[in-house]
């Protein structure tokens, strides 16, 4: 279909791709314990994403979350290879790496929207800080130094 709109238009740069998006369940895992057993449910709680979901399953439902529509503009940003999206021309920012660094974190501002400064939403996985509170706490520190609201950096 994609390619007939292109020849009966003429134009080549058109985006013919298109997405399916299915109901489901949270990718996040839900805090439910097991009170005879905490030990392992901590342990399995550890990483609460719900195995076989993707990063792309889980920033579409931090999209939604957020209130933002499927239809958003997201583009793919590579910093020091780790993966990063830029989402609404920089209203939010998602970094969904198990592990990041300062130096990553102190290049995020910069995909920021000019016009977003004092409401952008900043989102990491929270296995990122996994065993690593000074991490966190540097994160959200450096962040607003550099201009970001605490209230607006979150992780998942």
């Amino acid at each position: 279909a994609g390619e007939k709109i292109k020849k009966e238009t003429g134009r080549e740069d058109l985006d013919i791709g298109f997405k399916v998006f299915k109901l489901d369940y949270s990718n996040i895992k839900i805090w439910n314990p097991n009170y005879d057993d905490i030990k392992s449910t901590l342990l399995d709680i550890k990483n609460n994403i719900v195995e076989g979901r993707t990063k792309e399953d889980v920033l579409y439902e931090i999209i939604l979350k957020l209130g933002l529509d499927l239809t958003t503009k997201i583009e793919e940003i590579n910093i020091d290879n780790k993966k990063l999206y830029r989402v609404a021309d920089g209203a939010l920012i998602v970094c969904l790496e198990d592990e990041i660094t300062i130096e990553l974190v102190k290049q995020i501002p910069s995909l920021v929207s000019e016009f977003m400064k004092d409401d952008v939403r900043i989102v990491f996985l929270e296995t990122a800080f996994s065993g690593k509170d000074s991490l966190k706490l540097n994160t959200v520190q450096t962040l607003k130094q550099l201009g970001i609201k605490e209230e607006n950096i979150r992780s998942v």
